[in-house]
């Protein structure tokens, strides 16, 4: 895990983000990447459990965006639902059109800013 979020880091590091504050927010070139595992919005209803009765929702929900602009990077905070309620991180680079992966972990908790988000991180890479 803590090799997988040296990326995270630096990208917080930089300070040069943008708060995303819906799914709008996010550039273009990652709709590829969320075509792949849909998210609803911040604050709007997923499927928080195993068993769908009545409308299929996506999976996961968007808790927080960054976006570097000048870097290309958008940084991704989501919680997804089932047996097992996760929460993560991933960052993505765009290549081209679109975007790839750059890192992706699992963190304890929802993560209320970019500054906790990092302090997390910190911890991680001193353990």
């Amino acid at each position: 895990m803590s090799d997988d979020l040296q990326p995270v880091k630096e990208f917080l590091q930089r300070a040069s983000y943008r708060e995303a504050r819906s799914l709008a927010d996010l550039p273009s070139y990652l709709a590829p990447e969320l075509e792949k595992e849909p998210l609803a919005d911040i604050g709007a209803p997923y499927q928080v459990g195993c068993v769908v009765r009545g409308e299929l929702l996506p999976l996961s929900r968007l808790l927080s965006g960054y976006i570097d602009d000048s870097a290309g990077e958008v940084l991704l905070h989501y919680e997804s639902g089932g047996f097992a309620h996760t929460y993560s991180l991933r960052l993505y680079r765009r290549s081209g059109a679109g975007a790839e992966l750059v890192s992706g972990s699992y963190v304890p908790s929802a993560l209320v800013s970019g500054a906790d988000i990092l302090g997390l991180v910190n911890s991680q890479l001193r353990d």
